[in-house]
């Protein structure tokens, strides 16, 4: 039975470069790095390997740390991946993002082999004095001043390497680096992908080159309404119908308001953006619509072609064709974009 039913609009001001990849998920990001983690979905500031939720905790690789770089450098310049150029002089790596590193300057290498070929050690993990002097490397051809190294106060200082010291100096005094407790930086501890990726996030939005509208709380008393678990701002774009039955609540988001009609990608800028601020949407479940939003956009008619209902677990990500019993979103493009959400 019909309880009750709320139509509510509401209008965000983002863009968005979609990512996605359908997995089986093991575990997903820590609670304090799952907004990053989100984050850098929604800007674009990683790839579908990267984003693969059973390594998020696993350590990073000099391989995947050089990608991450890359992704920011572009980021910065306002440039795809795709426009930078590649040099690889490397034997033991094959990685284009890798050339793309060596080719900006972020990384120069590990060492040479017996005949005095260049090295990289792609498989290599990371290490957080390395992650250091990597990222203060390239925020210098990104000519930021790196000179503000301030004094370092922790009782492992000794330990740094000195090739390392002054940009983990530089790191720590500029809100790149945090300690790891106990006064500790534990500069020859590795990082997690998870870790590196919250770095690469607080220097994307600390420089300006991200909007940052995704972890900065936007959304208040003042200009939102909380409506049966989304936040919702108090605009007039989107449109989020809520239904309330006996056996849980039932959400359509649509965003086919008729003055945002001609702009269909903009309409699902919106409508992602309101399920990124709600608790019930987890990271999986979002990485998962985004793969299907992104598979059934063509840029040439600009319009949505695949009319393919699916069914996608709140818990998991994964999808289906049939109905399941755990809480789902369905998914259904044809020319513009539902989903409900049921909590049972």
């Amino acid at each position: 039975m019909l309880k009750a039913k709320k139509r509510i609009l509401s209008m965000t001001l983002i863009g968005v470069i979609l990512f996605g990849m359908l997995i089986n998920v093991y575990a997903t990001p820590s609670t304090w790095a799952e907004e990053f983690v989100k984050a850098m979905l929604l800007e674009g500031l990683a790839s579908e390997e990267m984003l693969d939720s059973d390594k998020m905790q696993q350590p990073i690789t000099r391989e995947e740390f050089a990608e991450l770089t890359v992704r920011l450098y572009a980021k910065s310049k306002g440039k795809t991946v795709d426009e930078l150029i590649e040099w690889n002089p490397f034997v033991d790596s094959d990685n284009k993002m890798v050339a793309k590193a060596y080719n900006i300057g972020i990384v120069s290498g590990t060492g040479v082999d017996s005949e005095d070929r260049k090295l990289f050690s792609p498989n290599n993990l990371v290490t957080r004095q390395e992650i250091a002097v990597m990222l203060v490397k390239e925020l210098k051809i990104l000519d930021i001043n790196t000179s503000n190294k301030g004094s370092l106060v922790y009782s492992d200082e000794d330990t740094i390497s000195s090739w390392a010291y002054d940009a983990v100096a530089f790191a720590s005094a500029n809100g790149i680096l945090s300690g790891v407790g106990d006064n500790k930086v534990a500069p020859k501890a590795n990082a997690t992908r998870e870790q590196a990726m919250v770095l690469i996030h607080k220097i994307a939005t600390k420089y300006g080159w991200v909007d940052n509208h995704y972890t900065s709380n936007q959304f208040n008393a003042t200009n939102a309404s909380q409506i049966f678990g989304f936040t919702v701002p108090n605009n007039n774009a989107s449109e989020v119908i809520v239904f309330k039955h006996n056996n849980g609540l039932k959400y359509t988001i649509s965003n086919m308001v008729d003055s945002y009609k001609p702009n269909i990608k903009q309409q699902q800028v919106d409508m992602i953006n309101i399920l990124y601020h709600s608790d019930m949407i987890k990271y999986d479940a979002l990485k998962t619509l985004f793969t299907l939003i992104q598979k059934g956009y063509d840029p040439i008619s600009k319009s949505f072609n695949s009319s393919e209902t699916l069914y996608i677990n709140l818990n998991t990500g994964n999808t289906t064709t049939t109905k399941i019993a755990a809480p789902y979103m369905t998914f259904k493009v044809d020319g513009q974009i539902v989903v409900e959400y049921i909590n049972q």
